[in-house]
């Protein structure tokens, strides 16, 4: 029982730690959508072009596909390690 609820909420930190990401990561976008407009060189402008898309197609698959299926966290040391319940401590064990 307590391993389930320990699973469980390792589930909702990773959700909330995604929507965090999530929220960083569009914060960049418009960060980079700001400063677009301040460079008159057009080779500048389009490397700044070409990385927000990136950061924003990035972004957006981050969003829409489910937690399952992200290849980025499926090499994370924390989703290959079990928790271990030892003298009422946590100890992870990769």
């Amino acid at each position: 029982m307590a391993t389930a609820a320990f699973n469980d909420g390792k589930d909702a930190n990773t959700n909330g730690d995604l929507y965090i990401s999530n929220t960083v990561l569009f914060a960049i976008v418009l960060f980079f959508c700001g400063i677009y407009t301040r460079w008159d060189s057009i080779k500048i402008r389009t490397g700044i072009l070409i990385i927000t898309l990136v950061v924003f197609s990035f972004a957006l698959y981050s969003l829409i596909s489910p937690v399952e299926s992200r290849i980025y966290l499926k090499s994370s040391v924390f989703l290959k390690s079990e928790p271990v319940f030892q003298d009422s401590c946590l100890f992870y064990l990769p």
